[in-house]
């Protein structure tokens, strides 16, 4: 034996105990970060589905400015034609309603749709007219003041409030228009 190169009270592993507790403080991380990335994963989704909705909204109306007419944007559930029931988390679409009869007609292109939403999240939308749809005019303006609100199974502190403006502008966030609390159904 060279006692030299190994020498006598050489460690070449680790004991049962040094390993036990090294698995349970990496056992004891992970169910700490769990929850976290959780949190993330959920907050990066809702931040993707509302810049989603904002984008739409606003192709929406550059739609109406460009084309001189209406250009509605209408929840659907197959992404080609509107519906009357259901959230917004289904899905919608976006068409130019060149008869202006607020009703997708044959011969009324779809512009553009979104699939529905992923993972429970719901989608709805509080209007002084239609819930189900939002009209941009020719000039880019929509007739009111309303709100999308955007809630996952955390509830209403983790609520974001899409604001659409009469101006046909929209602004994200976590509190209503007119600043009280989101609400979640």
């Amino acid at each position: 034996m060279d006692c030299a190169r190994n020498g006598p009270h050489s460690n070449a592993g680790f004991t049962l105990i040094e390993l036990v507790v090294v698995v349970a403080l990496i056992g004891l991380l992970i169910l700490l970060a769990v929850p976290t990335l959780d949190a993330l994963l959920l907050d990066s989704q809702r931040r993707s589905q509302l810049n989603n909705l904002y984008h739409h909204l606003q192709f929406t109306r550059g739609q109406a400015l460009k084309e001189n007419g209406w250009v509605i944007i209408c929840k659907s559930a197959d992404q080609q034609s509107c519906t009357t029931s259901g959230g917004w988390e289904q899905g919608w679409l976006v068409y130019t309603d060149r008869n202006r009869n607020k009703t997708k007609d044959t011969g009324e292109p779809t512009l553009t749709s979104h699939p529905p939403l992923a993972d429970g999240s719901s989608l709805r939308y509080r209007a002084f007219g239609s819930t189900n749809y939002v009209i941009y005019r020719a000039r880019g303006e929509t007739r009111s003041n309303d709100t999308f609100t955007h809630c996952d199974h955390r509830g209403n502190e983790h609520a974001r409030a899409m604001i659409l403006y009469k101006s046909g502008r929209a602004r994200l966030s976590d509190k209503a228009a007119d600043g009280g609390g989101l609400s979640c159904p």
